[in-house]
């Protein structure tokens, strides 16, 4: 018992689960029930991991307790079928105190749950892809065209719930200064929240601590409030998937003991090797920080590793670290770094990896003409005929910047433009790139993620501290040497490609590139998620270890000769 000290007064905090209420086969648990709504509660899922639960355990009933748990029978029997039988159908009912009122929130069981579930092999990350599931057809169907929130909404519903599920409903947050851009935001969940009961007092001060290490909001930008809802919904829940579950059991090894081909952190990463001999230790596990680099690998090092197959059926072994988002204090922090390049989520396993490796390309695109500070031709906007763009152009120009776009196609044959919003005083660069096999396609992502960038003007300022534009010789206008037009483009669109697993294997195969593919499909997730891995392709952060980064240049005649390091750019693209 604790003893209340008198004079002083208890706050009620937390969540009460009557169980069993039904018996064992209704599903799920009480177990998953719980994660979820901790899940989705920082402020309670702090005080349960930091023991405030135990602590409190029998010390106090609280106040009214009786009462509320009457009102909450009650209310549902009042109800009628419509709560009767959501309690019967995989759906938690629950109470607000202030207002007494009853709301309905379906609840998906996790899927590594031995209760709800069975014993299963869900756990293990990586795996093939499965290859019954149609492409989506190169044409619409006949009949007036659907738009992507409602396809999004029927096929993830059901974890759209702020309370039990894994992202909260997405919210639009900005239009008017995007240009007509809709930015939409929602969150995901805590992929491993706390359990109930398995929790053990510490001793330590109780003090609520953010476990993540991670930002959990998502972000999607669309030329309408809906396919912005969606774009963001997916974002999250690309991110859930790609964030290493505390119950997911990987391969732990060291590099020397794999039997099978496998790749090394720094063979992903393409970090320089002063890079890593002066960078810190990597333990924050902070991508966003450009200047951590994690130590060099040690070969006789356990690390946690990650099944990936190549799009031309080959097995491989990849560090968990460089593909997953890892908690603070895994220990693979030390050689490895996250980024979430490559990691997309889609209706099917094929639009998935498309969308993957399209990011990729771009990002790598991104990052040779960046640190190279190579000028490449500007888009004749006009000539592509896309009424937003236009739309969005004209936006720009009255709030006093200018809106431009650059072809910065690589060696891949994938269009990848980079949209740039500038006013005169501006201190730092408004970007947005996007990739496509169609160039029309690859604009339009370009001014969608140029229009979310506007929109967060003041979050963007913080990622360019101290940008100079002097030597920025790729950002000058003046210095573009052409004009490209859609019909000059010189990148072969076939519209099946939209869809084909196939072309991104020919794209990569050209520039002498392979396509590794990370599985990350969740059950609960009730989506398609992958790691697309390039191996040789950067992102956009400042890793200037040998190989395309100076490769490329040089083998498409942008300079003479490769930039030696100290040439590169100093200042980071931020993302």
């Amino acid at each position: 018992m604790v003893e209340r000290v008198p004079g002083s007064c208890w706050l009620s905090v937390g969540l009460l689960i009557l169980s069993p209420v039904l018996d064992a086969r209704y599903r799920p648990c009480a177990d998953c029930l719980s994660r979820r709504m901790l899940s989705n509660d920082d402020l309670l899922a702090g005080l349960v991991r930091s023991g405030f639960r135990q602590r409190c355990r029998d010390a106090w009933c609280p106040p009214g307790l009786a009462g509320a748990l009457s009102r909450l029978v009650r209310g549902i029997e009042d109800g009628g079928d419509r709560f009767r039988r959501a309690v019967l159908s995989a759906h938690a009912v629950t109470m607000s105190l202030a207002s007494s009122s009853l709301s309905v929130h379906r609840v998906v069981p996790y899927p590594s749950c031995v209760r709800c579930a069975g014993e299963r092999e869900w756990a293990t990350p990586g795996g093939t892809l499965p290859d019954d599931v149609p492409a989506i057809a190169a044409t619409p169907p006949k009949g007036p065209a659907e738009g992507l929130w409602p396809r999004v909404l029927r096929t993830v519903g059901d974890v759209v719930d702020g309370v039990t599920g894994i992202i909260q409903r997405p919210v639009v947050v900005e239009r008017a200064s995007a240009g007509g851009v809709y930015v939409a935001m929602t969150r995901h969940a805590d992929p491993s929240p706390p359990r109930f009961g398995s929790l053990r007092v510490d001793g330590g001060s109780g003090a609520v601590t953010a476990r993540t290490g991670f930002s959990r909001q998502a972000f999607g930008s669309g030329w309408s409030e809906g396919d912005a809802r969606a774009r963001a919904c997916m974002e999250a829940l690309e991110r859930y998937s790609c964030t290493l579950d505390d119950r997911e059991v990987c391969l732990r090894a060291r590099s020397d003991d794999l039997a099978e081909r496998h790749l090394a952190p720094n063979d992903l990463m393409r970090y320089a090797d002063d890079q890593l001999r002066h960078g810190s230790t990597g333990v924050s596990g902070d991508p966003r920080d450009p200047s951590t680099a994690p130590s060099p690998y040690d070969a006789t090092a356990t690390l946690d590793w990650c099944r990936a197959v190549s799009i031309t059926g080959e097995p491989f072994l990849l560090p968990a670290g460089c593909c997953l988002r890892l908690p603070p204090g895994h220990p693979d922090h030390r050689y490895c770094m996250h980024d979430n390049n490559g990691c997309a989520a889609a209706l099917t396993p094929q639009d998935a990896v498309v969308a993957g490796f399209l990011e990729v390309v771009e990002r790598d695109a991104a990052a040779v003409w960046w640190y190279n500070r190579i000028p490449r031709p500007l888009v004749d906007l006009a000539s592509f005929e896309v009424a937003e763009v236009d739309q969005m152009v004209g936006r720009q120009r009255v709030n006093g910047r200018e809106l431009v776009v650059f072809d910065i196609t690589a060696d891949v044959p994938v269009s990848v433009f980079a949209a740039m919003a500038h006013r005169v005083g501006q201190p730092f660069p408004l970007l947005g790139f996007g990739a496509h096999f169609d160039p029309r396609r690859a604009l339009e992502a370009a001014v969608l993620e140029l229009g979310q960038a506007i929109a967060f003007e003041p979050e963007e300022a913080s990622k360019w501290q101290g940008f100079d534009w002097r030597g920025q010789d790729h950002l000058d206008i003046g210095r573009a040497h052409d004009l490209r037009t859609r019909d000059s483009s010189r990148r072969e669109y076939r519209p099946e490609d939209s869809a084909d697993v196939e072309a991104c294997a020919h794209a990569a195969a050209v520039a002498g590139l392979d396509v590794l593919v990370v599985d990350r499909s969740r059950a609960d997730a009730a989506i398609a998620c992958v790691k697309a891995v390039v191996p040789g392709c950067r992102g956009f952060g400042p890793r200037f270890g040998s190989g395309r980064l100076f490769e490329v240049p040089v083998s498409l005649g942008w300079v003479p000769r490769p930039r030696r390091p100290e040439e590169l750019n100093e200042q980071s693209l931020r993302s």
